[in-house]
This record gives C-alpha cells, structure tokens and sequence, in this order.
C-alpha cells in the first residue's frame, strides 16, 4: 500500500469529522429522546407514589379521627345487637337519669321509622335541677348507643328555683340498616 498524500490525509480526515458529526447527532438525538422518556416516566412514577403516600396519611387521620370517635363516645358496634338494643339503650337512659338526679316521669317508646333507619323512638318526661338535666344530655351521647336527641322541651316548674320540667325524643339509630352512599354517574 502506497503511503496517502497530506492531501487524502486532509480528506480523510474531513470525512471522518463529516461522518462523526453525522452519527453523534442522528444518535445523539435518537439518545437523548430515549432519555427525556426515562425522565418522564420516572416522573410520573414519582408522583404517582407521592399521591400513594398523601392517600396513606388521609386514611391514617380518617382512623385516628374515628379510634378518637369511639374512644369518646364509648360506643362498641361489634356488642349492639339489634334485638336487645332498645331495652338497653333505655335502661342506660333511665339510670344516668338517674345518676344525674333527674326523675324521670312518663316514657312511651314507638317503633322507628325504616326509611330514616331508626330502631325505635322513645319520648321522655321528666323533672330536675337544671344542672342536672345539663350533664344528663351531655353524658347521652357518651352511653355506648347510637342515640340521636330529636327533640327538646323544657320548662320551669315554678316549685323550686333552678328546677326545670322537660320532655324530649331520643331516637335510636339501626347502624346494620346504614350503607354507603351511592356516587352519583354524571
């Protein structure tokens, strides 16, 4: 093989820059779209776990709120059985009544209504100091029954300062009659 002239070494060498050239962008570009669809998807996969966690710590304030709601209510759902239940929703009823140093006078108890998803409505007469008719409906929703206050009446007796006469509805709820609302298909 004869030896090149500085000339064919000159084009040569321009050619191999030309072709160079050449070849680091078309797979330059071809590499750096390869790698911006990487970054994408690396992004959306970021996000989609920073969605998962915003949704893991939402559920874990839903449970704390809930754990605090039956601590402070004292209500245990798995011992409420819906035969038993309004006798002894209203044997609490009458003995924190009692505790509270109100005396209770008439009660009529009529069936709940089904479509509102009660058990039972029972209708209350009373009379007692008004501080006592006071911690009375605030220990109500504390006596481990799903109990609703519907309706209050209180009066003065006139007999006694701070003795009050009253008459209200506690309904009691049939949670086994709740189910999740239906989402609405727009």
């Amino acid at each position: 093989m004869r030896p090149l002239t500085a000339r064919e070494r000159r084009t040569l060498r321009l050619a191999l820059i030309f072709l160079g050239s050449y070849l680091l962008l078309f797979y330059g570009l071809s590499g750096w779209k390869r790698l911006e669809a990487k970054r994408a998807e690396y992004e959306d996969l970021r996000l989609a776990a920073a969605t998962v966690v915003a949704d893991v710590s939402r559920e874990a304030v839903k449970a704390r709120r809930l754990r605090q709601l039956r601590e402070s209510s004292r209500m245990k759902l798995e011992r409420l059985h819906e035969e038993s239940m309004v006798g002894e929703a209203r044997a609490s009823i009458q003995a924190s009544a009692q505790a509270c140093g109100i005396k209770l006078g008439t009660s009529r108890e009529s069936p709940g209504r089904p479509a509102a998803r009660e058990l039972a409505a029972i209708d209350l007469d009373g009379v007692g100091p008004t501080t006592g008719l006071v911690r009375f409906l605030w220990n109500l929703p504390r006596l481990g029954y799903p109990l609703v206050l519907d309706r209050i009446n209180v009066q003065t007796t006139g007999m006694e300062a701070g003795t009050v006469r009253f008459s209200l509805n506690v309904v009691i709820l049939n949670f086994a009659a709740w189910k999740p609302e239906e989402k609405a298909n727009a």
